[in-house]
């Protein structure tokens, strides 16, 4: 199965990387090799995270990365990251919780 990272979880990580970078350009780099290895274990087994609490009609699961949130879901043919969050957001609010 195909993993595609969205443009806006593209961005997401770059945003998590300034803003770590501010104080530690390093653990900025690190924070990125992580995601992409956090990445790498969704593709080898993504249904091995939880459905998200709200979002099971839409099949939306997340993997947790320390204060981080990979929000992805699983179609037919490819799994799509589609947000990398930190954990004290409103996820509810960004995804649009199902009704």
């Amino acid at each position: 199965m195909k993993l595609v990272v969205s443009g806006v979880a593209r961005a997401e990580v770059a945003r998590i990387a300034d803003y770590i970078a501010h104080d530690s350009p390093r653990a900025a780099l690190r924070m990125t090799a992580q995601l992409r290895e956090r990445f790498r274990e969704i593709k080898e087994r993504p249904y091995a995270n939880a459905l998200l609490a709200g979002f099971v009609h839409r099949q939306i699961r997340r993997k947790v990365h320390g204060n981080y949130l990979i929000v992805y879901r699983i179609t037919d043919d490819r799994i799509e990251v589609v947000h990398v969050l930190h954990g004290a957001m409103d996820y509810e609010v960004i995804l649009g919780k199902d009704g």
